[in-house]
């Protein structure tokens, strides 16, 4: 009990909330260059796990819910280096997702404190909205490359 409480204490201790003193709304989203494919979620205050999230694919969608859904759901987010991965799964779908390192760039404005655009790849063991709409959790049969805009929406404080 007392390992959980300390290890808890270190990654509440970690986090970019703590660190900056301030909690943002952070919303990702991402298209493919054909258009065909797109990409949402939101990822409040740059942590480690999203609250909600929509890929649609030729018009056919998934929700990810995590207040909703029995899910495990992990984001590695490290922009400096390039580095922003998302791992979502519940009982009836899964979305795995990475950024490709040395495509992000970082954008300021006077408005907000800090946007990044990247390049992204939906991998492929990701379950298909078309598919899933048949009943059928059949999982994309190749990555799908995307084009990304992370925007930190507001400060709550």
């Amino acid at each position: 009990m007392l390992k959980q409480i300390l290890c808890s204490s270190v990654i509440a201790l970690l986090s970019p909330s703590y660190m900056y003193g301030y909690l943002h709304d952070v919303a990702i989203e991402c298209h493919s260059p054909s258009g065909r494919t797109h990409l949402t979620f939101n990822n409040p205050d740059l942590g480690h796990t999203m609250t909600k999230g929509h890929l649609n694919i030729d018009g056919k969608s998934l929700y990810y819910n995590v207040e909703t859904d029995n899910s495990n759901n992990t984001i590695v987010n490290h922009l400096k280096y390039g580095i922003f991965t998302l791992y979502y799964k519940d009982t009836k779908k899964e979305i795995s997702f990475h950024s490709i390192p040395k495509s992000v760039k970082k954008i300021e404005s006077r408005i907000i404190k800090a946007n990044y655009l990247f390049n992204g790849i939906i991998m492929l063991n990701s379950t298909d909205p078309r598919e899933s709409q048949n009943n059928n959790d059949k999982t994309l049969d190749y990555d799908i490359q995307v084009e990304c805009s992370l925007e930190i929406l507001s400060n709550q404080n």
